[in-house]
Formats: structure tokens, sequence, C-alpha cells
């Protein structure tokens, strides 16, 4: 249900939100991403079968350099912000973090709400005020991130058989 004291966007400011993006489109399907590295994993993930195993846990991955990030794990390697007290697993998901301790913000113009990156923006306004529903194709369910039911699908629908490397 839409809340009434929301106001929806009119179509004009979804657009700039969206066309500010720059995308990489996926060559083998309609996915598009945000980051080229984001479409390298998307298409070695989904078109590609081929999957590295961790020696200590079974865990597979589709490519080496996440295998290796992986194994970080098990030794303990942790990554801390120099601003506050937390710690990340992995360097990407502190560069993320320092977002949060910058004083530039994405607003969204319909509810206030602000963002440290502009596609966390546009993922809010198209999930929570243009209200885009992502259907999943085998049992119906409904998601307001399409990256949520490609999730879904790959953990409730997909078999894989994967090829130790």
């Amino acid at each position: 249900m839409s809340d009434p004291k929301r106001r929806r966007l009119s179509p004009e400011v979804a657009a700039v939100a969206l066309v500010e993006t720059k995308w990489f489109k996926c060559d083998e399907c309609d996915a598009t991403f945000t980051q080229s590295c984001h479409r390298a994993t998307h298409v070695a993930a989904i078109h590609c079968r081929v999957r590295h195993a961790c020696a200590e846990c079974g865990k597979t991955f589709t490519q080496k350099s996440n295998l290796a990030t992986h194994m970080m794990r098990h030794r303990g390697v942790r990554f801390p912000c120099s601003e506050c007290d937390k710690t990340f697993s992995q360097k990407c998901h502190l560069d993320t973090h320092m977002l949060r301790h910058r004083d530039l913000r994405f607003p969204c113009d319909a509810c206030g709400r602000s963002f440290t990156q502009r596609i966390s923006l546009t993922t809010h306004i198209k999930s929570v005020h243009q209200q885009l529903k992502y259907p999943c194709e085998e049992c119906g369910a409904e998601f307001t991130r399409k990256d949520h039911m490609k999730r879904h699908m790959k953990t409730a629908h997909e078999k894989r058989h994967t090829l130790m490397v």
C-alpha cells in the first residue's frame, strides 16, 4: 500500500535521476549495471559455468578474485574505518562506507531522505516512489528491487551444476 502523505515524483524528475546514472548493459541479456565490474561479475555468474571452490569451506565463486577476497575472511583480514570504529572484510565495503563520512549527499525531492550515492537515490525512487515491482517468473513473488528478485531466483529456483576448477 502506498502512503497517502508521500507525493509521487513527476516523470521528469524521475527521468533525470535515471539519466544521470551511467549504465553498463550485459551483451547476453537485458541486465544493466552501474559499474562495469558488476557487469563482469554478472556475466561470469550467470552466463559462464566455471566455478572456483574454497578449499576450507567449499563455497564456490565465479571469479578467482572473489575466491581470493573470500579467503581473506578465513585469515581474519579486516579493513578499519579511520573515522569510526567499524571494520570491514573487504576494502570495497570500507570505500562505500567512507562515503557516509563526506558532506556530499543526494536528497530525494519527494520525501527528503538523502543518500551517499546517486545509485542509491535512483534505487530508492524506483522502489519507494514509483513503486516498481519485479515479479519472480517462477512463483510470482514480487520484489521492489531487481537485485532482490534475482537473488531470490538464484537461491529459490536455480539449480546449478558447478564445475570445480
